[in-house]
């Protein structure tokens, strides 16, 4: 059985994806996790530790699930990490990174560009150095994520996602 923090942050995520941070609250959370908002405040003291906690909560997800999408390697992977970032903006992950982003909460750990960078890379089976810098290939990934998110159409961004990795590999 899961401890009662875990249940706390994974209600708070939840909310962060279902609601946004709007309606989100500290009640709405304690809710979720069928506990009483004394022992939300207990545990993480404040709003604003509680949502930088949600926030590097998001961030492990969003990392853990690209990561996986690219161990099948080549152009599977590509698919797979497609299916993942689609994924996340339908299910609300994506907005609930980037509302936290908005009001300053991490929702990036300081390592992970090099570790997608890595793993794009080690999928891709090419140098390091061939890709961009690890910053400015996890910009160029988040942007396509937040043109999703603004309701774009899915064919015409990953038309610039297939782009993205020929110009990558080309370069």
């Amino acid at each position: 059985m899961r401890n009662a923090r875990d249940r706390i942050l994974d209600g708070s995520v939840r909310l962060a994806m279902d609601a946004g941070l709007d309606a989100w609250s500290i009640q709405r959370v304690a809710d979720l996790a069928d506990c009483a908002k004394a022992l939300v405040i207990h545990h993480f003291e404040t709003r604003p530790a509680l949502l930088a906690a949600t926030g590097l909560a998001v961030a492990d997800r969003r990392m853990e699930r690209r990561l996986a999408a690219l161990q099948a390697g080549g152009t599977v992977a590509l698919d797979r990490l497609w299916s993942v970032i689609t994924d996340d903006v339908r299910t609300g992950l994506t907005r609930a990174a980037f509302g936290l982003a908005s009001h300053r909460y991490p929702t990036r750990r300081p390592e992970d560009p090099t570790r997608i960078h890595a793993a794009v890379a080690a999928a891709l089976g090419i140098p390091d150095d061939s890709l961009a810098d690890p910053l400015a290939l996890a910009a160029m990934l988040e942007g396509l994520e937040f043109q999703l998110l603004l309701g774009e159409p899915p064919a015409l961004i990953r038309v610039a996602f297939d782009r993205l990795w020929v110009t990558m590999v080309e370069g």
